[in-house]
């Protein structure tokens, strides 16, 4: 199945999302909190952000106890290769990158609330220090393509940013340099 998903600003406070994905006949799934962790290696350069760009990314994944894990993303020939480690502890994780000479540059902690309904689902991220912003993924990308999933959402009663490939990551570094 191949994935689609899009990620916009919404300038709209949470309950009125909420609300605006319920009249949609969205339904409430769950709540959880992502940590991220973005780690580098100054010495080596892997994994830096190039002017502002964050191509590839080494992350530390806290979701809940059970769910903590290392994240690499490779952009291999314009393909996003992505390799998914679990992992037991966080503290242990980032102490055994830290002696490979890797240390944090970015942490990116966000509530979501997952909702779904037949053909997608929504995630709502209040990210800490950057705003609101929602996820929308296919269902069955077969049917579906990314001008559907930006259409979808400028149908729905909600103030959006004009893009819809937001990488939070890099708007945060990007918030925090100035």
């Amino acid at each position: 199945m191949k994935e689609l998903e899009i990620t916009c600003q919404i300038y709209n406070n949470v309950l009125d999302i909420r609300k605006e994905l319920e009249r949609k006949k969205f339904i409430f799934k769950k709540e959880f909190i992502i940590d991220d962790m973005y780690m580098h290696n100054t010495k080596t350069g892997d994994f830096s952000v190039t002017n502002g760009k964050i191509t590839d990314s080494l992350v530390i994944r806290y979701v809940n106890e059970n769910d903590k894990k290392i994240i690499c993303k490779k952009n291999v020939s314009n393909n996003i290769e992505k390799t998914i480690l679990k992992v037991d502890s966080i503290e242990d994780v980032e102490m055994h990158l830290n002696m490979l000479g890797y240390t944090k540059f970015l942490r990116l902690t966000y509530n979501n609330y997952m909702y779904e309904n037949k053909q997608y689902v929504a995630y709502i991220q209040e990210v800490k220090n950057l705003g609101n912003f929602l996820e929308l993924e296919t269902k069955d990308g077969e049917n579906q393509s990314i001008e559907n999933l930006i259409e979808y959402v400028k149908m729905l009663n909600l103030k959006t940013g004009e893009e819809f490939n937001v990488r939070k990551a890099e708007l945060l570094y990007n918030k925090t340099r100035n």
